[in-house]
Order: structure tokens, then C-alpha cells, then sequence
């Protein structure tokens, strides 16, 4: 992903600056506690096993792959940083790679096909554009049956004033609402399934998780 200044995809001063070290964004992760919302999202929305090959768009420092089962993974964000961390987690266990979703180059770098391809807490990061880049690559590289997963801060009617308050203030500049986040997983899967989440963190936070996937042989898309 290119998360340049030109597409004011993160603002990152102050807090955010620090949040941008792989030590400084692990521990504030646990501090809200992002294990115990890790550990629904891998049993209720992940569902992995020990045949899956897994695609990790904005993978971070890779935490996930501590939680999941996989037969492969690999992992690519642009950060060296978060991508050194991952690494030195993965061991010889997976790839991670510092990639670029905008670079034409990227598909040459990873696997023909996965079972499942996951951006979790990145899309907010990204503007339309680079968010349908990273999209077309997680759809080019989805087997027939394959699914793709999503999780990010969203903006819904109702949602608590406090997690409206911090979805607002974080660090990506593309926090987006249900219909516009849905509109946008339609242009490149068949089926799009988004619910709505207030209790994965420890503070009150409104998550949107999407569930997509792309059926061989059927063109259009429509949306559930």
C-alpha cells in the first residue's frame, strides 16, 4: 500500500507518530484489548485451518498469524518496520514483504492463489483509489471458493458517541459508513456480507467486518 501524503491516508503526529513503531502499536493494541477482539474475529469471522493458504494485506507486525491456522502465509505492508517485526515473528514459518498494493510489480511477489485474503484494520487507511487497488489484488489472487475478510473502524447511525469520537480521531483518514464500504467491495466481489460490531475492544468502538468472495464464472456483482 502507498500511504503517502498526497492521499491523506494517515495523519500521523503526535500519538500517531509513535503508533507508527511496531513495540508502540503492540502495546497500545493490548492495552484496549485487541487480543480478546483477535480471538472472535479468528473463530467467528476467520475461520482458518491448517489448509489454508492466506494472504495478509497491511499485515502489521503479523500478531495475527500467532492466532491462526494456516498452510502458508504471506504477509505485505508498506511499513520496514511493522514488516521486520513480522518476519522475526514468522520465523520460517511465513513471508512477509515490504509491497506496495499500487505497484503493478507486486503480483510477481506473491502467491497465484489463496484461499483467504484478509486486510484487517487497514482500509480506513486508504482513499477510494488505493483501496480498490488493494481490493483487485486480494480478488486476482482468490482461488474459486475463496474468501476475503475485512475489519475496520466504521461510522453507523445509533453507534455509541465515544466510539464515533475515536473512529473519527484515528490514525486513517478513510473511516467510512455501512452503504459507501459495501458499494465499495462491489465492484470487484459477488457477494458482500458487512455486519456491524460495538464490542470486540475494551472502549466503546465501532467495528464493520466484510466477508467477501467471488463465485468463478459469474459475472456482475451483487451485494447481501
Amino acid at each position: 500500500m502507498s500511504l503517502s501524503d498526497d492521499t491523506q491516508a494517515e495523519k500521523n503526529t503526535g500519538l500517531r507518530r509513535a503508533l507508527t513503531l511496531a513495540p508502540v502499536y503492540n502495546t497500545f493494541q493490548r492495552a484496549i484489548g485487541s487480543q480478546d477482539g483477535s480471538r472472535r474475529i479468528v473463530e467467528e469471522v476467520i475461520r482458518s485451518d491448517a489448509s489454508t493458504h492466506v494472504l495478509d494485506i497491511g499485515c502489521g507486525p503479523a500478531e495475527i498469524a500467532d492466532r491462526i491456522a494456516f498452510a502458508s502465509y504471506t504477509g505485505i505492508d508498506p511499513n520496514p518496520s511493522y514488516v521486520d517485526a513480522a518476519q522475526r515473528r514468522l520465523g520460517g514459518r511465513g513471508v512477509a514483504l515490504v509491497g506496495d498494493v499500487a505497484d503493478p510489480s507486486i503480483d510477481e511477489r506473491l502467491p497465484a492463489e489463496v484461499g483467504l485474503a484478509m486486510m484487517l484494520g487497514v482500509l480506513h487507511h486508504l482513499d477510494d483509489r488505493l483501496a480498490h487497488d488493494a481490493l483487485a489484488l486480494a480478488a486476482r489472487r482468490l482461488s474459486a471458493g475463496g474468501r476475503f475478510v475485512s475489519i475496520d473502524p466504521g461510522l453507523v447511525d445509533g453507534q455509541p458517541k465515544l466510539a464515533r469520537f475515536l473512529a473519527l480521531r484515528d490514525r486513517g483518514q478513510h473511516v467510512r459508513a455501512f452503504e459507501p464500504l459495501r458499494a465499495l467491495f462491489s465492484d470487484h466481489f459477488d457477494e458482500v456480507h458487512v455486519t456491524v460490531h460495538h464490542n470486540f475492544l475494551r472502549v466503546p468502538y465501532t467495528h464493520l467486518v466484510v466477508q467477501a468472495s467471488k463465485r468463478a464464472g459469474e459475472p456482475g456483482a451483487t451485494t447481501t
